[in-house]
């Protein structure tokens, strides 16, 4: 029996051709069908001699998909680089115009841009934040510093008026209870020396005066400076004997104090109605308390009387 098997011309496809091609048709099958029928209408109808005997010829438009008609051109597999990728022949088709891509880029622009402006904004409200936070710790402190230096200077000059001011009415001595019938100051001052038996004449008294308004209730008081400061001792001194004197009850004589000495001298008698102290009393313009252990203070600010009776 004769073969009727013949050999393979040059002109002909390899059978690795087809091999490589269906490889190929495998690979794009899930695209659509459509798409491929087009791309291979460009492919050339192979002559009548290159089609398998057993099956009837057919025309370039009855090739489809898995018929394995081929076209004479891929004839070795290099051929295949000339068809056209996957990615790049079935690539999607977008939708957006190049307008609507300028918008979508230029609202996401606008969109970043306004972000990192509020990041901006807040990172330099913060900043700005500590440093006036900073600032202004620094200017308290500064100030308050400020303010305890003054504080400190005007209470050292407060305590140096008034040591002026209490040297100056060191001689002065005020006397109350005296009726208003009694128009001479200076003869009133000697007589209630005389009934204390210490010897006064009238130039032992350089000058003498009423002060404050008149009160019908309460006689006004009598200011007078003692030009001898023994005489003006022991007229303080003996003071609490005008209580025991016929016609002096309500009489008395003190040492006349500076305003703020005066607010110490009620602070201190408080103190000993309130029997904190033992006892108070006046001396040269310096208010003196006595405490219960009959340690003498002298006081010159009210700290100094609350930390003597603590």
């Amino acid at each position: 029996m004769l073969s009727t098997r013949r050999r393979r011309r040059s002109s002909e496809p390899s059978p690795l051709s087809f091999q490589t091609l269906e490889k190929y048709r495998e690979y794009i099958s899930d695209s659509d069908t459509s798409s491929i029928m087009s791309n291979q209408q460009s492919f050339p109808s192979p002559p009548n001699h290159h089609m398998h005997p057993t099956k009837p010829h057919m025309q370039n438009s009855q090739i489809a998909y898995g018929t394995g008609m081929i076209p004479t051109n891929f004839s070795t597999p290099a051929s295949m680089a000339s068809l056209p990728l996957p990615s790049q022949t079935f690539m999607p088709q977008s939708s957006l115009s190049d307008f609507d891509i300028q918008r979508l880029a230029t609202a996401v622009k606008n969109m970043m841009s306004s972000e990192i402006t509020n990041m901006i904004k807040d990172t330099l409200n913060k900043e700005i934040r500590q440093l006036v936070d900073v600032h202004v710790a620094k200017e308290t402190a500064s100030m308050q510093q400020t303010m305890e230096t003054l504080a400190s200077k005007n209470k050292e000059l407060e305590r140096r008026v008034d040591e002026l001011e209490a040297y100056s009415r060191k001689n002065l001595i005020r006397i109350s209870g005296v009726g208003e019938e009694e128009k001479e100051t200076g003869e009133a001052l000697i007589k209630i020396a005389d009934k204390l038996n210490i010897p006064i004449t009238a130039s032992d008294i350089e000058v003498s005066h009423r002060v404050g308004p008149v009160n019908s209730s309460r006689p006004s008081q009598i200011i007078a400076r003692i030009k001898n400061n023994d005489l003006r001792h022991r007229l303080l001194k003996n003071n609490k004997k005008l209580r025991s004197v016929s016609g002096m009850t309500g009489i008395h004589i003190n040492q006349e104090l500076s305003k703020a000495r005066g607010k110490l001298a009620y602070h201190a008698r408080q103190l000993l109605r309130e029997k904190k102290i033992k006892s108070t009393f006046v001396w040269d313009g310096r208010v003196i308390i006595v405490d219960h252990n009959d340690a003498k203070h002298t006081i010159q600010s009210v700290d100094d009387i609350m930390n003597t009776v603590d």
